[in-house]
C-alpha cells in the first residue's frame, strides 16, 4: 500500500513549478511509500524541462518521473497515470492545486478505513493573485472548490459528488469500471473536469463502491486572472449544460437499479435519446431567458443571470447536436426547429466555446485585419494585458488577422509568456515582433505598411483595450463601406490610481471625446478621430502618405491623415459601437505630461489652420528648451500677456494655475 500522486498536464502550464514546490514541502513518512508522476499530454518539450528543473531546484525527495501521453484529453491523462502508478491509492493533483502538509498521511489512513471506499474528497479553497470576485461562492460547484456535504462521512445523497481537485482514487475501483466497460460520455479538457468527476462519482456508486468525505483533507486551488473572468464563467456554464443529460441519466439509473445490481455497462449508454424533441424543448427554455436581449451581455454579473442560464441551455443544444454525424444535417435540423431570426445567434451551438463560429471558407486572402500595436513604455505587464485582451475577441473560427508589435526587442522569456497567454485562446492569433526606435504611427505606416497582409489596419497602443466585438465590427463595416478610408469609435478612459481633482477638467487631453453624438458619416464636417483604435484602409493610407505633412506626433499625424483622405475623395465615418478603453497610468498624470499635452494641442491647431486656411507658418525649434515657437505676431502678443517666469519655476504638482497650460498651447502654435 502506498500513495501515487498524478499531475495531469493537458497543456504547458506555468503553475507546474509551484505545484512541484508544494509537493516538495509535504511531510514524508517512512511507513507510507509514495511517488509523483507527471503525465504530459501537452506535446511541448518545455513541460518536461520545466518539471525536471523544479524537481532539482526544490530538492524533491519523493521519486519523480514523467510519463508521455498520446492524448491531451483529461481522463485519458488520468487513465495513463493510473496505469503507470505503483501504488493502489492515487491522488489526482491538477496543476495549481496545492495539497496540505499532512495530505499523504490523512489520505492513506482514510483509504485504509474500509476496502469498499472508491474515492475520498476533501475541502478545497480558492486562491488567486488578484482579489477573488464575490460571486465565486455562488458557483463553487463549477469551479470545483468549497466543501462537500456531508462535511465528513459517507456520501448518501445521489446528487452529491466529489470535487475533482485533490481527489483520492482507489486504483482497484478505476480498473473495475474499465472491466465493466464503463464509457465516459465525452472526453474533454480541464474546463469540464469537475463535470466529468460528477459522472465518475455516479458510476462508482452504480458499481457498488462507496464515496467518502474527509474535510481534514485540505487543499488550495490557484486560479489565474483569466479563469475568473466573465468569459470563462460562461464557458463553464456551457460545459455544465453539455454534461447535464449524462449526470441526470446516471442519477436516475442508480435510483432504478440500486447499488451493486448493475454488473455491466456494455448496453448502458446515455446517448440514446430523442434528439429533435430535446433540442426543441431546450430551445423553448432558451427563449424564456431573454437570451437575445443584448443588454444582459455585461462584463459584470449584475443583472446577467439570464446569460448564464442561457449558456447552460446552449450547452444542452450543442451536446445534443453531437449525436448528428454531419454538419449539414445539424444545420438543417436547427433551421427546422428555430425561428429564422435566431439562426444567426444559434451558430455558437456548433462549437464548444462561447464566441466561436462555424469555419466558413474565405476566398479572398486580403480581406482581414492587421492590428498595429506600439509598445512605447516597454513595460511588459502592459503588453501582456493587451495581448490577453485580444484573446477575448468575438471572432469566427479561422478568421484571418495578424498582430504587428513595434517597440524595443522582446526577449525569449517575454515571448514565451505571450505564447502562454495565446494558448488560452480558442482563436489563433499570429503575432510578429518588430524593433523600431521611432515609435509613432507615421513612421510605422511609412516603413512597414507593405508588411501587412490585409487591407484593414487598426492602430492601437499597449494601454488600449478593445471591446470583444471591436475587430469583428470593424471588419464588417470596412468591407460593407468600400468608400470609407477611416472609421473611429467611442473611447472611455480608466486610471490605474485615483484620478486627481483636476482630471475631469482636462480629461480631453488624455482621451479625446466622441467626435459625434450619433454614428454616421463625418466627412463633410471638421470632426476628427483620435489615433487610438482608428481603423484605416491600407490602399487609402498609401495614397495619402504622398501628401501628408511632416508631423511626427500621433495626434497631429492622425489629423493630417484625415485631411488627406478628404482631399483624395475618401469618406470618414464614426461608429459608436466601436468601443475602446484607454488606460491612463500614474506616471501619465504628472505635471510635465499635462504641459506636453497642451503643447501638442497647439501643434494640432497649427496644422488645422495650415490645412484649412492655407496660411504658411514658419516655425523654429529652440535647442535649449525644445519648444517650437510660431512666428505669428498674434501668437507672440498673446504670449506677452502671461508671465514667462512661471514656465520654469512651476513644480511637478499642479497648483491650479492654468496660465502655464495656455502658454504651452500657444507655444505649440
Amino acid at each position: 500500500m502506498g500513495v501515487s500522486v498524478i499531475i495531469p498536464v493537458a497543456k504547458h502550464d506555468e503553475r507546474i513549478t509551484n505545484t512541484i514546490r508544494q509537493l516538495a514541502n509535504l511531510r514524508r513518512f517512512d511507513y507510507i511509500p509514495s511517488e509523483i508522476i507527471l503525465v504530459d499530454g501537452s506535446g511541448n518539450k518545455e513541460t518536461k524541462k520545466t518539471a525536471l528543473e523544479a524537481v532539482e531546484r526544490f530538492r524533491l525527495r519523493t521519486p519523480f518521473r514523467v510519463v508521455d501521453s498520446g492524448s491531451s484529453k483529461y481522463f485519458r491523462l488520468i487513465d495513463n497515470g493510473i496505469k503507470n502508478a505503483k501504488y493502489n491509492f492515487v491522488v489526482i493533483n491538477n496543476p495549481g492545486v496545492f495539497l496540505d502538509l499532512n495530505y499523504m498521511k490523512i489520505a492513506s489512513e482514510s483509504m485504509l478505513m474500509a476496502n469498499d471506499i472508491a474515492a475520498i474528497g476533501g475541502r478545497v479553497e480558492a486562491i488567486a493573485d488578484i482579489d477573488l470576485p464575490e460571486w465565486i461562492s455562488e458557483f463553487r460547484k463549477d469551479y470545483g472548490v468549497g466543501e462537500v456535504i456531508p462535511l465528513s462521512g459517507l456520501i448518501v445523497d445521489p446528487k452529491s459528488s466529489l470535487l475533482g481537485s485533490g481527489i483520492i482514487l482507489r486504483k482497484e475501483a478505476w480498473d473495475s469500471l474499465k472491466t465493466r466497460h464503463f464509457r465516459f460520455s465525452e472526453d474533454s479538457d480541464d474546463t469540464s473536469a469537475e463535470i466529468l468527476f460528477r459522472e465518475l462519482s455516479a458510476a462508482l456508486r452504480l458499481s457498488g463502491w462507496r464515496l467518502y468525505v474527509n474535510n481534514d483533507l485540505k487543499s488550495k486551488k490557484h486560479f489565474e486572472e483569466v479563469h475568473l473572468g466573465w468569459r470563462n464563467l460562461r464557458l463553464l456554464q456551457r460545459k455544465s449544460g453539455e454534461g447535464f443529460f449524462t449526470e441526470k441519466y446516471y442519477e436516475k439509473l442508480q435510483q432504478k437499479t440500486g447499488p451493486n445490481k448493475l454488473k455491466d455497462f456494455t448496453n448502458t449508454s446515455p446517448r440514446k435519446r430523442n434528439t429533435r424533441k430535446r433540442i426543441r424543448k431546450a430551445y423553448h427554455h432558451l427563449r424564456k431567458q431573454h437570451y437575445w436581449n443584448e443588454k444582459y451581455f455585461d462584463s459584470s454579473l449584475t443583472g446577467s443571470r439570464q446569460v448564464l442560464i442561457s449558456e447552460k441551455y446552449l450547452g444542452i443544444i450543442s451536446d445534443l447536436l453531437n449525436d448528428i454525424p454531419t454538419y449539414t444535417k445539424r444545420l438543417r435540423l436547427i433551421k427546422r426547429i428555430a425561428y429564422k431570426w435566431d439562426l444567426k445567434l444559434l451558430r455558437v451551438c456548433f462549437v464548444t466555446t462561447p464566441y466561436d463560429y462555424p469555419n466558413y471558407p474565405r476566398k479572398n486572402c486580403s480581406k482581414g485585419i492587421t492590428i498595429i500595436m506600439l509598445n512605447r513604455s516597454g513595460y511588459m505587464p502592459n503588453l501582456y494585458g493587451s495581448i490577453r485582451d485580444l484573446t477575448y475577441q468575438d471572432l469566427p473560427k479561422g478568421f484571418k488577422w495578424e498582430v504587428m508589435i513595434f517597440g524595443k526587442p522582446i526577449d525569449a522569456e517575454a515571448q514565451h509568456r505571450i505564447q502562454q497567454i495565446l494558448n488560452t485562446s480558442p482563436i489563433k492569433i499570429p503575432i510578429d515582433y518588430y524593433r523600431e526606435e521611432e515609435l509613432n504611427f507615421k513612421n510605422i505606416l511609412k516603413n512597414y505598411i507593405d508588411s501587412s497582409n490585409y487591407e484593414n489596419l487598426i492602430l492601437i497602443g499597449e494601454n488600449d483595450r478593445l471591446s470583444t466585438d471591436y475587430v469583428r465590427t470593424a471588419y464588417r463595416f470596412m468591407n460593407s463601406q468600400q468608400k470609407v478610408a477611416a472609421v473611429g469609435g467611442s473611447i472611455e478612459f480608466e486610471t490605474s490610481v485615483a484620478a486627481p481633482k483636476w482630471f475631469n477638467i482636462y480629461k480631453s487631453m488624455y482621451c479625446q471625446q466622441n467626435p459625434a453624438e450619433v454614428s454616421g458619416d463625418i466627412t463633410s464636417t471638421e470632426k476628427l478621430l483620435v489615433a487610438q483604435g482608428i481603423v484605416v484602409r491600407k490602399s487609402a493610407v498609401i495614397e495619402a502618405m504622398k501628401t501628408v505633412g511632416e508631423e511626427t506626433n500621433d495626434a497631429a499625424f492622425s489629423n493630417s491623415l484625415l485631411h488627406a483622405f478628404r482631399n483624395n475623395g475618401w469618406e470618414i465615418s464614426y461608429q459608436s459601437r466601436l468601443k475602446l478603453r484607454h488606460i491612463i497610468y500614474e506616471k501619465d498624470l504628472r505635471w510635465e505630461v499635462m504641459r506636453k499635452n497642451f503643447w501638442m494641442l497647439g501643434t494640432t491647431e497649427n496644422i488645422l489652420t495650415k490645412e484649412n486656411i492655407g496660411s504658411e507658418i514658419v516655425s523654429s525649434v529652440t535647442e535649449e528648451k525644445g519648444l517650437r515657437i510660431g512666428e505669428i505676431v498674434s501668437t507672440v502678443n498673446k504670449l506677452n500677456k502671461y508671465p514667462f517666469g512661471k514656465i520654469f519655476s512651476e513644480k511637478n504638482e499642479f497648483r491650479g494655475d492654468s496660465d502655464i497650460l495656455e502658454i504651452e498651447k500657444l507655444k505649440g502654435n
